[in-house]
């Protein structure tokens, strides 16, 4: 781990005497020399107030050579620059006055914009504690002239009241005004812009107007708890532990015993539904806020980021199955519309131990309260029951499945249907009726297909007849290489699927099925079997040509047709298919050896986003997975933005996986990561735990998701009002699974 490790030295060299202290100064030298642009420039400045009165000429030297890197690098296009200079500047005020000012000049070249705002907010803070009063009133003027926006000036006001109080006070009073008694209007961005606004003002007058803080927190509309929005009664705890801290404890008493009182029953353990772009069959509008379930300002942009993140996705990852093409679609945990639930970790737990015990499976489907997963899993132990030839249990599983899948609610679009793409996957119905029938190939396909005909959408239809043609290419693989006679339907399905024309679907989905059906033909004709066609289709995509080569000319040639991908976005797709080609010929063969050492060092130039990912496909096998220092990709991972846009889907997918990889690995880390997780998104610990089922059965056996559902019940026991036993299910599983 190199990130932030000049900076935790320098932190402990704080607190040494003597020798450790040198020792430390040293080591944070040589960290310095891993360290990024960012990074070095505050620890730079840092190391030389530390050197300043022992070795003077040294010092001097890392103030000339962070002097020399800010030139070179600035003004750029990371805004971390503006934060580490705005952070050198301080640390070089008291030691090196002149450094700091020449260090804070540097922001009258520099942009304001909403990245850089808390950079110059500290760059004018460093500059009244210089005495340079008019350097750091022009600093704040340009952040209030650049945005009205309630928190920078609030911001702003911080900063002013250091040296100008007067002044503070008239912007904070104009922060105030410009906060109307209601939104400006009635949609969902207004109103969560509005409460914004209302917690910003909340937090920031606490400290000296205690009464009027709590009154702007009491406006606020949402009053339940649901990351990242604001809500009105964490708003008003916020109020009362300040005071708290202030040492007035009436006031602090008084809002929480308001707050309490409101939330007096605990909230359920599931987070709470999030508006979004469908609605229950039958709803129509929420008849006590009088205000229209849809919102198409809101939702045509939600629409447009969800299809994007997933082109984005299926692009840069390497796929054998179209229902995983598919799935790519399903939002992300913090996301509006995501899937992850108590119910759906429970039912991934009963898939997993059905293969080796299939009561103790049909138990945990059977507490199911959520009806899309309960479908699911009922398939998907039907689907193992058939295939050990249980026929009997298999006939009750399909009565139940039945009567199930009838039972699924169904949900209506709020804006114009969006059955005719791959955004039908995010709707709760169609998306268990989705997986319900791809669980029941091949052994009910033809039911499948009809289900999904009457109740499903065109789309989806297509994708399942994909996945029968991909599942039926690897089941006459397979009888092929077991010395079976191949059932004649999937012979005729894998011969039809290389016949496939190529430019009906696009070279990427083409590429997807017809790869796989390729490197399936292969293995087949190498056991014996006669050819299926005259002339293996020719692949557009050069990612799953590079498969298909795996196959027939061997992993160099692999090789050579990946290594023009290293540096494109599709660099993870590359690390995954180098994992495929490892667990094929082994981690040892040279080209695969010498290719993965490629992946990485690619993954280390790229931007962090891109190495996570990259790092993640190599984790994720278990002959590849020695490649990855789990922990350092775990920290750097967390160092992602949760919130920005190109980074928070990755951000959530490595999070997700890594958990079940680290379970194996470091356990301790692992559990600290659940527990950290599990204090900000129930969504993300299910997910997390969803991930690591494998591993989680390993360590606890069949037991384990009774084990995890009883700890869950003290949970909510714990959390719950005194007397409150009236809690049948949790989070779409029933309480009493496991007693």
């Amino acid at each position: 781990m190199t990130a932030g490790r000049a900076g935790a030295y320098l932190d402990l060299a704080d607190r040494a005497r003597g020798e450790d202290r040198d020792e430390l100064l040293a080591w944070t030298e040589r960290a310095l020399g891993h360290a990024t642009p960012a990074e070095r420039l505050p620890g730079l400045v840092r190391l030389a107030a530390a050197r300043h009165d022992t070795h003077p000429h040294h010092a001097d030297h890392l103030v000339e050579q962070a002097l020399h890197e800010l030139a070179e690098a600035w003004p750029g296009e990371d805004p971390a620059l503006a934060d580490a200079a705005a952070e050198a500047a301080e640390h070089a005020a008291g030691p090196y006055p002149p450094m700091a000012r020449q260090l804070l000049r540097s922001f009258d070249t520099a942009e304001v914009n909403d990245r850089v705002v808390d950079a110059f907010c500290s760059a004018a803070r460093t500059w009244a504690a210089l005495d340079d009063l008019p350097a750091a009133r022009g600093l704040i003027e340009r952040v209030l002239g650049f945005s009205s926006d309630v928190s920078y000036r609030m911001k702003a006001a911080k900063v002013l009241a250091t040296f100008d109080p007067e002044a503070a006070t008239a912007v904070i009073e104009a922060a105030c005004a410009a906060v109307p008694p209601e939104p400006s209007a009635r949609d969902i961005l207004s109103r969560l812009d509005h409460d914004g606004d209302l917690q910003t003002l909340a937090e920031n007058l606490t400290d000296h107007a205690p009464d009027r803080a709590a009154a702007y927190a009491r406006a606020i509309e949402t009053t339940q708890w649901q990351p990242p929005f604001e809500d009105r009664y964490s708003a008003l705890t916020l109020v009362a532990h300040r005071r708290a801290d202030a040492g007035d404890l009436a006031t602090a008493r008084s809002i929480m015993d308001e707050a309490l009182h409101a939330a007096e029953q605990a909230p359920p353990v599931a987070d709470p539904e999030l508006w979004g772009f469908y609605h229950l069959a039958g709803e129509g509008s929420d008849a006590a806020s009088g205000s229209p379930i849809s919102d198409a300002a809101a939702e045509w942009p939600m629409v447009f980021n969800h299809t994007n993140d997933w082109h984005r996705l299926v692009q840069q990852r390497f796929y054998t199955d179209p229902s995983d093409f598919l799935r790519a679609m399903s939002p992300s945990t913090w996301s509006v519309g995501h899937p992850f639930s108590w119910a759906r970790t429970v039912r991934c737990f009963a898939e997993a131990v059905a293969v080796r015990d299939l009561g103790r499976a049909r138990t945990l489907v059977h507490a199911l309260t959520d009806p899309g997963e309960l479908a699911v899993g009922l398939a998907g132990l039907f689907g193992t029951a058939a295939a050990v030839a249980d026929q009997s249990t298999g006939d009750r599983l399909w009565e139940e499945f039945g009567e199930a899948y009838t039972a699924i609610p169904s949900y209506e679009w709020n804006l114009t249907q969006q059955e005719d793409g791959p955004l039908a996957y995010v709707r709760p119905d169609l998306r268990s009726r989705f997986e319900a029938a791809v669980r029941l190939t091949p052994w009910e396909a033809d039911p499948a297909m009809a289900l999904l005909r009457a109740d499903g959408t065109a789309y989806l239809l297509t994708m399942f007849h994909f996945a029968f043609a991909a599942d039926a290419s690897r089941r006459y693989a397979a009888d092929v290489m077991n010395g079976r006679q191949p059932y004649p339907v999937f012979a005729h399905t894998h011969r039809s699927l290389l016949k496939a024309p190529s430019d009906v679907h696009g070279p990427l989905l083409t590429g997807v099925m017809q790869a796989a059906a390729i490197v399936n033909e292969h293995l087949a004709t190498a056991h014996g079997a006669p050819p299926s066609v005259a002339s293996l289709p020719v692949l557009e995509d050069e990612l799953y040509t590079a498969y298909a080569d795996l196959a027939l000319r061997g992993p160099e040639a692999c090789a050579a047709r990946l290594r023009p991908l290293l540096r494109t976005p599709r660099l993870p797709a590359v690390a995954a298919l180098t994992a495929r080609a490892a667990e094929i010929f082994g981690a040892d063969h040279a080209s695969v050896s010498a290719l993965s050492a490629d992946v990485v060092a690619a993954a280390e130039r790229a931007e962090p986003v891109q190495y996570a990912v990259t790092m993640l496909q190599l984790a994720r096998s278990p002959v590849t997975t020695h490649l990855v220092d789990a922990e350092q990709l775990l920290e750097r991972t967390l160092e992602l933005s949760g919130s920005h846009p190109l980074e928070r889907v990755e951000r959530d997918e490595v999070l997700r996986e890594l958990f079940g990889i680290l379970l194996g690995r470091h356990p301790e880390v692992a559990l600290r990561l659940l527990y950290g997780q599990t204090a900000t998104s129930w969504a993300m610990a299910t997910a997390m735990l969803e991930n690591a089922v494998a591993p989680l059965l390993d360590a606890l056996g069949p037991d384990a998701p009774f084990l995890l559902h009883r700890a869950l019940r003290r949970a909510v026991a714990c959390t719950s009002a005194p007397g409150d036993t009236e809690t049948p299910s949790i989070d779409g599983v029933r309480t009493a699974l496991g007693e």
